[in-house]
């Protein structure tokens, strides 16, 4: 398996992990089978850093060359040291912003997993910073079915706790997110733990779709439900406020759609008509939109799409000729 085709160790992890390919097998003088492991991120990295490939052999904290052929030619171990060094320059580089993340240690999904913090770069070596579910942590291969939320944008969701808590419990005198025990993350809401002594204060704040309660299971905490719903856009997931009455545009497919409609003409009967394809198979694709049900673009327009409808979801899938059949595809329901 070629070295050179993985960009990360994250990557390498979950194609040994489809592949099934495990850690050896070995049974000690005790008679006890260990490994048969799947490879850890950890694990990983210190076979990548062994020069035992390159026919050398450890002694104390010097190689010395050994009698076993290498397996790999120095370029190539050279080119995967670089990577390996790279990596962990860019991490003790923004080590201290993401130790100094205040939801470290009382994040989790919806599963009870902790969901700790990370980072990655964009465009032009800008740092985000994410909340990310263990088992992804891990190189676990996240599945297809899944729309929990698993990843979250920590400065979005930083921001949205610190507006609400200032709100929810005005001239408070100390950190914010000092009083939170707990968060849990859901699809359709953000649950938080947060000391029984404020009750009364947080519900004379409360806005529509807010909630608090004693905790059922911790009785020093109350739980405060927020109708906050998660949803993934391309990979990254947005925080929609309100409950799924609240019109929450989105102008990313609003835009899309209103593209769609300027590459038509109108025939004699003022109806929409494309005269010749568009050139590119972008447009050729988005050019579909103009066509989906007067009633679903409306709904558009006006921030009343289902979670799901969105424009990847749009442009990734096959759209029915028929208006019943998107309304049925796409889970609207008809206001015609």
């Amino acid at each position: 398996m070629p070295i050179k085709q993985f960009s990360s160790d994250s990557s390498l992890v979950r194609e040994l992990d489809a592949k099934d390919i495990r850690s050896k097998v070995r049974t000690t003088l005790k008679g006890r089978t260990i490994g048969g492991q799947p490879f850890s991120r950890g694990a990983l990295y210190h076979l990548l850093r062994s020069r035992v490939y390159l026919g050398e052999v450890p002694h104390k904290d010097q190689f010395h060359p050994g009698l076993h052929e290498a397996i790999i030619d120095e370029e190539l171990f050279a080119a995967v040291q670089a990577q390996l060094d790279e990596n962990s320059r860019r991490r003790k580089a923004t080590g201290k912003s993401v130790a100094g993340s205040p939801l470290a240690g009382c994040l989790f999904d919806t599963d009870g997993q902790l969901m700790s913090p990370t980072f990655a770069y964009g465009r032009g070596g800008k740092l985000y910073r994410y909340y990310v579910s263990t088992p992804l942590q891990r190189g676990a291969k996240r599945d297809q079915q899944d729309n929990a939320p698993r990843r979250v944008s920590a400065a979005t969701l930083e921001s949205r706790l610190i507006k609400t808590l200032t709100r929810l419990l005005p001239n408070l005198q100390e950190d914010p997110f000092g009083l939170v025990n707990r968060i849990e993350i859901h699809i359709g809401c953000v649950e938080l733990l947060v000391p029984l002594k404020y009750l009364n204060k947080i519900n004379g704040n409360l806005t529509t779709g807010e909630r608090v309660r004693p905790d059922p299971a911790e009785s020093k905490c109350l739980r405060l439900t927020l109708p906050w719903r998660m949803q993934t856009r391309g990979g990254r997931t947005d925080i929609l406020v309100g409950d799924k009455n609240t019109p929450q545009p989105d102008a990313s497919l609003i835009r899309a759609l209103r593209n769609a409609h300027a590459m038509l003409d109108q025939d004699s009967g003022k109806g929409p008509v494309l005269q010749a394809a568009p050139a590119s198979p972008w447009k050729r694709n988005l050019v579909r939109l103009a066509f989906l049900a007067p009633d679903i673009q409306q709904i558009i327009l006006e921030g009343r799409q289902p979670d799901p409808l969105t424009l990847a979801l749009l442009m990734k899938n096959e759209i029915p000729l028929l208006w019943s059949d998107q309304r049925r595809k796409f889970g609207i329901e008809s206001t015609l």
